[in-house]
C-alpha cells in the first residue's frame, strides 16, 4: 500500500540578506542551544527557517531510486549489531567496522573510514534543558531543517584531515574518486514518528542549496540550508524497519552523477498518537575508489 503524505517541512526562508551575506550558526557548546543556536531569546545565527508544505511520495515498492541517480537508495540490510541502543563504545566501534566492510564491498573502495556515528531519539528530552554531555553522551534529537551534510568546499577539507599522510600520498592524484556517504536506518520495529524525507537530486536547482557557515568554539564548517521548490521531488519508505538501510550521497568528486542529498526528518501527520517515538542510527563515511 502506497502511503503519500502531505506533509510539513523546514526550508531555509528566501531572504535577500543571504545574497550578500552567508548564513551563520554559532554554537557554544553545553548552553542548551538546539540545533539552529537558540535559546530562551538568546539568538547566535541568522538561520531563518520557514514552513513548506510538500507531497512526500512513499517508494515502498520501488526500486527505481538509485545513489548514483537520485543521491539515495533503499536496501535491505541486516546488521550483525544486536545490541540497538548503541550506546557503549564497543558497539559504536563495530557498528562502525561493519559499514566500512558494507562499503568496500558494495562499492569496490580502495579506502573507507566511518568517521562518524549518530543516533537520534524524538521526544528523549526536554529540547529546552541545558545539555548534559554525562547523561546524554552522543545522542541526538532528529535533525531540524531540510539540508546536505556539507558543502563541496567542506568536502576537501574533510578528505584532507581524514586521510593519513600514506593515504594523501596514494589517493590524492588522478584517477581516485572520493564520496562522503551516510547510512541510516530505524532502531525501533518501524518508523511512524518522524521518518526520514530525502530529495530525488535531479530536482534541486542550484539555487535551491545556500551555503551556511557553523561555527564551534574549536572548529567550523560549511554546510547547504535548502530553500523550497515546487519542483523538487521529496520522498520517503513507509513504515521503514532496522532491515531497510537508506543511502544518502552527501560529496562525489565525480561530475555527471547525483552528488549530494538533500534531507531532513518530518512529522508525520498521519502517525497515530501513540507511535513510538523515532529512534535511528546513521554513519558518515569516507571512501575512495578507483575511477
Amino acid at each position: 500500500m502506497i502511503n503519500d503524505i502531505s506533509a510539513t517541512l523546514e526550508f531555509l526562508e528566501d531572504n535577500e540578506l543571504y545574497k550578500t551575506q552567508r548564513p551563520y550558526i554559532l554554537t557554544p557548546h553545553g548552553h542548551g542551544l538546539d540545533q539552529f543556536g537558540e535559546s530562551n531569546g538568546l539568538s547566535l545565527n541568522t538561520v531563518r527557517l520557514i514552513n513548506g508544505e510538500v507531497v512526500v511520495r512513499d517508494i515502498r515498492g520501488q526500486n527505481d531510486f538509485t545513489l548514483q541517480d537520485a543521491g539515495f537508495e533503499v536496501i535491505n540490510n541486516e546488521t550483525r549489531n544486536k545490541a540497538l541502543d548503541f550506546i557503549p563504545d564497543e558497539a559504536r566501534k563495530d557498528y562502525a567496522r561493519e559499514t566500512e566492510e558494507f562499503w568496500k564491498e558494495r562499492l569496490g573502495a580502495e579506502y573507507v573510514l566511518t568517521y562518524n556515528v549518530r543516533l537520534r531519539r524524538n521526544g528523549y528530552w526536554d529540547p529546552n534543558e541545558p545539555v548534559n554531555t554525562a547523561a546524554r553522551g552522543w545522542i541526538d534529537p532528529p535533525a531540524k531543517g531540510i539540508h546536505v551534510d556539507l558543502t563541496f568546499e567542506q568536502a576537501a577539507v574533510l578528505i584532507s584531515n581524514h586521510l593519513t599522510e600514506q593515504g594523501k600520498t596514494e589517493y590524492l592524484e588522478e584517477g581516485y574518486r572520493y564520496r562522503i556517504v551516510n547510512t541510516w536506518r530505524p532502531l525501533i520495529p518501524f518508523i511512524e514518528d518522524n521518518p526520514l524525507a530525502v530529495c530525488d537530486t535531479r530536482s534541486i536547482e542550484p539555487n535551491d542549496l545556500v551555503l551556511t557557515d557553523r561555527i564551534f568554539p574549536n572548529n567550523e564548517y560549511t554546510l547547504y540550508l535548502v530553500k523550497h521548490s515546487q519542483k523538487q521531488r521529496w520522498h520517503y519508505l513507509s513504515k521503514q524497519t532496522p532491515s531497510e538501510m537508506t543511502l544518502m550521497m552527501m560529496y562525489d568528486s565525480k561530475p555527471g552523477a547525483a552528488r549530494f542529498c538533500a534531507h531532513g526528518s518530518f512529522k508525520n501527520p498521519m502517525a497515530p498518537k501513540d507511535a513510538v517515538p523515532r529512534r535511528s542510527i546513521e554513519t558518515r563515511s569516507l571512501v575512495v575508489t578507483k575511477e
